[in-house]
């Protein structure tokens, strides 16, 4: 048997931790099930980097691609959400490394309004330094490419941009957009609909207890801060991404996520938002791709401000994260101390125990 091979490509912030971390949980349920999730998250990683035209990595991709054609099975998933930054060379590239096989293109995406903040936090878990303001100010300018902010958000979130890439590829019959479910009490309803695109039973399998946490505004504003002092350093892409993002963000900070107040997009910009959502549907239906889930998804909703004291873990368009209290940092600062410490303390004693 031949297996379908589907591409998730992204974009980024829109479920694409949660769906790799379940794919990864039941990789050998799914193979059993006839559906190959090949290799470690990492091999995605470094496969997708390879056709973006990294050094020393362009064949780790047809490595993959090898592994999916020697399995016996039904289907074949590859997700990693840098490839939604693709040009349409290496979109070709990336197919023809799967002749003969059936190639599908699986696309989540999410609305606007929310998918923007997300963004920002997640920039200052990559060494910008850029504040909110100027981050809205890039992304919402007449001509963003222009701005580093503005290109560096819309090469990965122009979804008409992106699909036209893909599309000419594949072609538009095998390309599927799944959108992100506004806030629901389902909260397996993301991995239904990714399941549905790829051809997956998705009640079969156990899901992760958590996503990806975003970080709160005081986080993710001391997270700027600490960009800006190591500017200058000899610190390394990767001992930056052990160090700052990995234990500092993702493992100390996005604990104390939901005890500070969530970002949301100004309400001044919630029209604007609205207005480039609606674009994006229109686009959308005008590609002539398959949708699963509802477009209205995409569709910018209406965020009411909070007022101060409000509880945390709420969105709050008036928060403004350079102009917190010093306070509020200062919290944060002394957590990620504490935090690090810790884990510090932690590995140390595992040493000793060795």
């Amino acid at each position: 048997m031949s297996p379908t091979v589907h591409l998730h490509i992204g974009a980024p912030k829109s479920g694409t931790s949660y769906l790799q971390a379940a794919l990864v949980q039941n990789q050998r349920a799914l193979a059993d099930d006839g559906v190959l999730f090949p290799g470690r998250l990492i091999d995605h990683i470094r496969a997708a980097e390879g056709v973006l035209g990294a050094p020393r990595l362009e064949k780790r991709w047809d490595q993959l691609a090898e592994k999916v054609r020697s399995f016996d099975g039904a289907a074949a998933v590859i997700s990693m959400e840098l490839l939604c930054t693709a040009t349409p060379r290496q979109a070709r590239r990336a197919v023809a490394a799967f002749d003969g096989l059936d190639v599908r293109v699986v696309l989540t995406a999410r609305d606007l309004a929310r998918v923007i903040p997300a963004q920002w936090q997640e920039s200052t878990q990559f060494r910008h330094t850029w504040s909110f303001q100027d981050y809205l100010a890039g992304v919402t300018a007449r001509r963003p490419r222009q701005d580093p902010a503005g290109r560096s958000f819309w090469r990965q979130h122009d979804l008409d941009h992106i699909l036209g890439t893909w599309s000419g590829a594949v072609g538009a019959d095998h390309v599927t957009v799944v959108t992100l479910p506004q806030r629901t009490g389902e909260p397996d309803l993301l991995w239904r609909r990714f399941s549905a695109a790829v051809g997956i039973e998705s009640g079969r399998y156990e899901l992760p207890a958590t996503a990806n946490e975003s970080l709160g505004a005081a986080s993710a504003e001391l997270m700027r801060r600490v960009n800006e002092a190591l500017a200058g350093t000899d610190l390394g892409p990767r001992e930056y991404a052990r160090n700052c993002r990995q234990l500092l963000a993702k493992t100390v900070l996005a604990a104390r996520s939901r005890e500070e107040p969530r970002l949301a997009l100004p309400g001044g910009l919630q029209p604007w938002a609205a207005e480039r959502s609606a674009q994006a549907v229109a686009a959308i239906r005008d590609r002539g791709v398959q949708v699963v889930g509802d477009l209205d998804d995409l569709r910018s909703p209406e965020v009411s401000p909070t007022r101060d004291g409000g509880p945390p873990g709420i969105d709050r368009p008036d928060v403004d994260p350079a102009q917190l209290p010093p306070e509020a940092l200062l919290d944060a600062a002394v957590d990620a101390i504490a935090g690090l410490v810790t884990l510090r303390v932690d590995q140390e004693r595992r040493r000793r125990s060795r």
